[in-house]
Order: C-alpha cells, then structure tokens, then sequence
C-alpha cells in the first residue's frame, strides 16, 4: 500500500501559512496587552488619589510634597535633597503599607541606615507595568554603600510656569482641597514620570515632585511615559490621559491650583 505524507514543499507552505497567521495576531496580542498595562497605570493612579483623599480626611491637608527642616542649611524654597522624605511616604497607611510605615524613621534622614531596609521596598502601586526597569534601584547616597531604593513612577505636582509653590504638594506644603481655586478638574494632583533614566524613589524629596514649565517629555525625570501620552491624577480623582502634542502652555495652566488661566475643554 502507497503511504501518503507531505512533501517538503507542503509542508514549507504549511510552515508559511502558520508564519502569516502568527504576523497577523502578534499585533493584537502585544496592543492587548498593553492596553492591559495601560489600565493598571490609570488605575494605580486612581488608587494614589484615593489615599490622598483618605489622607486630607485625617489630617485636613493633602501630605507635603518634600519635608524640609529649617534648621537644615539645604532648605530652600525649590531646592529638595536626597536626605529629606517624600510625602509619597506620608501616604503609605492609606495605601495598607502601615507596617512599612512604622518601620521608618521619620526623625533620621531618608537615606540613613536605619532607614535603607524600609526606602529598598518596591511597593506595587508605585510602579507602571508598562516600564520595564527592576522595582528597587540602587540608591547612590551614602556613596558606596550598595543599598537600593524602591522606585515610583509617579510624582506630585508642585506648580507651573514661573511661580515656584504654585501647586498642590512643595515643601512643607499644607494644601487642602479647598485651596484648589482653579476648580478640581482643572489641576492635577499627581502624573507619570517614568522615562527609563529617571529612576525617581518614591521615599526620596529629590524625585518628589515635578515643577511644570515644558512641553510633556522634555527630558527623562519629567513628565514622561512609555504609554503614548502621559496619565495625570486631577484633584477630582478623575485620572485622565494627556497626548504628548499637550501644548505647554496648556500643561502649566493645570499645573496651578489658583492662577485663574482659562482652560478649555479642547484644550487637553
């Protein structure tokens, strides 16, 4: 009896086909997922939002944007340092970190010893799913000494355009909800730094907060993505996309709380 089987040029078309096939579907498999990345993002900041709300319900006023002692001969109105805390770090109860929380040491400065176990954290909401670099980096000071730091890919607003504490969380800031003049839909809380050569910390006052003054992706440690666009938190929890053709103008308009710009709808 004859036995059937492919011939080598049938099976190399076959082999061809299934080629087509998997070119065809790989698109769609990688858009779905980053559309998947890109929801988590959005709802990470809509969690962000929820803890500052939960935070201003507490203490009366949304957290500091960098802590800075005045006895510090560094503390300067727009001058945060490595040393001093982040007020991403004052949020960590509302975000169910209460135990990493308490094992800071908010007395000692961000980068002493005691206080590289809980900085090196990665904490989960802090991080896009769309930026690929490890979670924890190393942190360069003390130089030499090998700890690292959980990293954040969000930032606070500290304001826009030439007025430096124009925002909603600066130094040693105490801005209620109530100071947001502009009107909550119009300024922005929080957004996405996450260029691949920031590596911004979340416990760190240095890589607290952004001053808005350029167009979106200006440079790595400002206001950047790797979505197109970049999600920003509004102070009505309303977390929105922003398209990188966003006009400068535009962006520092939404980055002050009470400079009574007019913002159109189109405008963002």
């Amino acid at each position: 009896m004859r036995r059937s089987a492919f011939t080598l040029i049938e099976l190399l078309v076959v082999i061809a086909i299934i080629g087509f096939i998997v070119a065809l579907l790989l698109p769609g498999v990688q858009y779905s997922r980053e559309a998947a990345r890109r929801k988590k993002c959005q709802n990470n900041l809509h969690q962000l939002g929820i803890a500052l709300s939960s935070y201003q319900g507490s203490h009366g006023v949304l957290p500091f944007g960098w802590m800075c002692r005045g006895d510090d001969p560094a503390c300067q109105p727009n001058n945060p340092q490595p040393h001093m805390w982040s007020g991403l770090a004052m949020i960590l109860p509302e975000l169910e970190q209460s135990a990493l929380f308490n094992a800071a040491n908010f007395s000692l400065p961000r980068n002493a010893p005691a206080n590289t176990t809980a900085a090196a954290r990665p904490i989960e909401v802090f991080l896009c799913p769309s930026h690929s670099r490890p979670p924890s980096v190393a942190d360069p000071l003390p130089a030499g000494n090998g700890f690292l730091a959980g990293v954040s890919d969000y930032k606070a607003n500290a304001g826009g355009g030439s007025q430096i504490q124009s925002g909603v969380m600066f130094r040693n800031s105490r801005i209620r909800m109530d100071d947001v003049l502009d009107g909550a839909a119009q300024t922005i809380l929080l957004g996405e730094s996450s260029g691949r050569q920031s590596d911004a910390r979340w416990a760190d006052a240095f890589h607290c907060c952004i001053h808005t003054q350029a167009a979106l992706r200006s440079n790595p440690a400002y206001w950047t993505s790797e979505h197109s666009g970049v999600h920003f938190l509004f102070a009505d929890g309303s977390v929105r996309l922003l398209s990188d053709g966003v006009r400068p103008e535009v962006l520092v308009a939404l980055a002050t709380r009470n400079g009574r710009e007019k913002i159109g709808a189109g405008d963002f």
